[in-house]
């Protein structure tokens, strides 16, 4: 693991926080680490989500009415491909 400097104030706010929860700093910086890419991730998606909307001419409203009528599909819920009868 290579290292990494943080200001004097986070790293006492992490060391009180790893204290509190028992767990050591290095975990909690890694927890952090984890929920920054995640969040990054989503925000990317919305982004990705956003801009493909604007391009086909989607409002809102259209996504939530796609959403629910996928739901509503016979097979929502179900990962399995269709039986062949």
């Amino acid at each position: 693991m290579g290292n990494v400097q943080v200001s004097k104030a986070i790293l006492k706010a992490m060391r009180r926080e790893a204290e509190a929860s028992g767990k050591d700093v290095n975990g909690l910086f890694e927890e952090a680490a984890q929920r920054l890419l995640a969040h990054r991730e989503v925000e990317e998606l919305t982004h990705y989500g956003k801009s493909q909307g604007r391009r086909l001419g989607l409002k809102p409203s259209d996504v939530v009415r796609f959403v629910r009528e996928d739901r509503n599909s016979s097979s929502y819920g179900d990962p399995r491909p269709p039986r062949q009868q």
